[in-house]
């Protein structure tokens, strides 16, 4: 695990973004668990639902680092590249 102190949200967010060049998309809670298992728990936390979720922090900071590439496909809970078919907007209506 990547020690946490040395680690920022900024750093986070551009992993998941570096997911989303690599891959074309992140999945939610695949990036949770990982974000929690490589940065450390300062950028995850537990939902409600007892699922790991993204902290604020870092989504704020991945939405300024990609506002105009990535979209949010609510129904699939995943990130992907922005294509030219989309309406504007992060969140698209499946």
């Amino acid at each position: 695990m990547v020690e946490e102190q040395q680690v920022t949200a900024g750093d986070v967010a551009r992993w998941m973004a570096d997911q989303i060049a690599e891959h074309g998309l992140l999945d939610q809670a695949a990036a949770a668990e990982t974000i929690g298992r490589t940065f450390g728990t300062a950028f995850v936390y537990e939902n409600r639902n007892g699922t790991w979720a993204i902290a604020r922090h870092v989504l704020a900071a991945f939405r300024k680092l990609t506002a105009d590439t990535v979209v949010w496909e609510r129904s699939a809970q995943l990130w992907r590249h922005r294509m030219p078919s989309d309406p504007p907007g992060r969140r698209q209506v499946d």
